[in-house]
């Protein structure tokens, strides 16, 4: 599967957001890739109701591809947010429950490192945004 062609709110979009918010130092480090990895595995074995067609292995590769995806993103590892990051993760983190996941998996990942400041301070953009425009609706 490739990174565009994720459904929205399904467990690739979670896994996205995650690994989007641990590049912003720009590296993904081996604690927060592995923290990563196996919270979004067991949320898969304990939630029947998870939205993924992926088996382990494929959910393993989903997550090195998306990996590498995001840190070749370099424009998307600013203090400001581009029109291009905003319209990815509106479009695929746009409902409550799926956005109180990725932000709470995303702080967990990205802490386990040591939560880089560029790591807190997108992070804290997305929560204000994500959980102002869930209020809202």
């Amino acid at each position: 599967m490739k990174i565009e062609d994720i459904k929205p709110n399904s467990i690739e979009a979670i896994i996205c957001f995650v690994l989007y918010i641990c590049a912003q130092d720009k590296e993904i480090s081996e604690h927060e890739r592995i923290d990563a990895s196996s919270k979004i595995l067991n949320l898969v074995k304990m939630d029947s109701e998870i939205n993924t067609n992926m088996h382990q292995n494929e959910l393993e590769i989903f997550i090195s591809e998306a990996h590498d995806y995001f840190l070749s993103k370099l424009d998307w590892q600013n203090k400001k947010m581009t029109k291009e990051e905003m319209e990815f993760f509106e479009k695929n983190i746009s409902e409550e429950d799926s956005s109180r996941l990725a932000l709470r998996i995303a702080r967990i990942c990205a802490s386990s490192d040591g939560f880089h400041k560029k790591e807190n301070a997108k992070f804290l953009q997305w929560s204000k945004f994500l959980l102002d425009k869930n209020k809202d609706e």
